[in-house]
């Protein structure tokens, strides 16, 4: 006779007789990868997830990034914000607000990263004309002596890992990550 099982309190039970008895550990993750096949569904080494291989991605990254650094003297965090500095020059005044949403970053966060850029003489933050709330922020000479370095390693790094990718496919990639974005409050 087959029993039935329960899921109660935060384990399987079976029911006999009208009693209630709690399933070693065990059974009860056979009855759980039954369950899950029976449904069609995936264990979870082999479901696939989206956010968690954004997280593997964006971690393995930030960690390539971070075994050597540009120059001793800057962090990974300052090399990065220093390469959309540079990347920007020309287009215009860049403000805090634009680092913050370029890098999804809170401003507490960004703040105490340029206040950090500047006490290292990277950047300096100006006033603006008609608005002492707003200061954009201009990369110093010593910024700029960084930039070959640090574009080069953020050259390398996209190299590293678009390796072996059809540039369709990058365009597939960006168009869904783009996507992905929008969908995020």
């Amino acid at each position: 006779m087959a029993h039935r099982y329960y899921f109660c309190s935060g384990y399987f039970v079976v029911f006999k007789k009208n009693s209630c008895f709690p399933l070693d550990i065990p059974v009860q993750f056979a009855i759980l990868l039954s369950v899950l096949s029976i449904e069609g569904r995936h264990t979870m080494a082999e479901r696939q997830s989206a956010p968690r291989y954004i997280n593997k991605l964006s971690n393995k990254i930030r960690r390539e990034f971070d075994r050597s650094p540009v120059v001793k003297s800057i962090s990974p965090a300052e090399a990065r914000v220093l390469d959309f500095l540079l990347d920007q020059d020309g287009n215009g005044d860049i403000f805090q607000r634009d680092i913050e949403e370029e890098y999804s970053m809170r401003a507490p966060s960004v703040s105490a990263l340029l206040k950090r850029m500047e006490s290292d003489g990277l950047i300096e933050r100006q006033g603006i004309k008609g608005d002492a709330r707003y200061k954009k922020i201009v990369v110093t000479k010593k910024g700029l002596s960084y930039k070959d370095e640090v574009i080069r390693k953020i050259h390398k790094l996209e190299d590293i890992v678009t390796d072996g990718i059809p540039e369709k496919d990058m365009k597939v990639f960006y168009r869904v990550v783009e996507q992905m974005l929008k969908n995020l409050p």
